[in-house]
């Protein structure tokens, strides 16, 4: 496992989220896409469509959860062509990033249904940055994601307990 190394409600005053990922190196099991769900109420559903693709749940956990902002959920898939290369990391940014350097393109995470970039900090009472995660995608990797946790944590280490309780194992690189 890998523990993404920024809180996803940071700056928000909200409760510690953290997202932890499984790796593998058989491509065909690589999730492809992740996108959020931002909404006024709990969601009580386990997938969601985009007209042809069907995204998962990661958790249901929150992204905003304690900080009083709309409910935001996130889903991946492995299906969805239209977002190219597997995802093999993800990482948090201040600001929305989409480039291609030399060997990887790197993409923020969209919004369910108007695909604009979500900032996992809007709509917070206590908001003081921009905070928004970010895809790293290759198709020549060893590794590739195959699976994304979202856990409700006190720290980085209680984090990584709850991922360890979950059956996320340590990847060695």
């Amino acid at each position: 496992y890998s523990v993404v190394n920024k809180d996803m409600n940071q700056n928000a005053a909200g409760d510690h989220i953290y997202i932890g990922v499984k790796y593998t190196d058989n491509k065909d099991e690589a999730i492809t896409n992740l996108l959020t769900l931002h909404q006024k109420n709990p969601y009580s559903s386990y997938a969601v469509t985009d007209e042809r693709h069907i995204y998962t749940l990661c958790d249901k956990v929150d992204l905003n959860k304690g900080a009083a902002g709309d409910y935001i959920y996130l889903f991946y898939t492995k299906e969805d062509p239209r977002a190219g290369a597997p995802i093999i990391d993800l990482y948090g940014s201040e600001s929305v990033k989409n480039f291609t350097d030399s060997q990887y393109k790197h993409s923020t995470v969209q919004r369910l249904w108007d695909f604009k970039y979500s900032n996992l900090n809007a709509g917070t009472t206590f908001f003081t940055s921009n905070l928004y995660l970010v895809m790293k995608q290759a198709t020549t990797s060893g590794k590739y994601i195959s699976e994304v946790c979202v856990v409700h944590a006190w720290s980085r280490g209680d984090a990584i307990e709850k991922l360890q309780n979950k059956g996320f194992y340590e990847y060695i690189d």
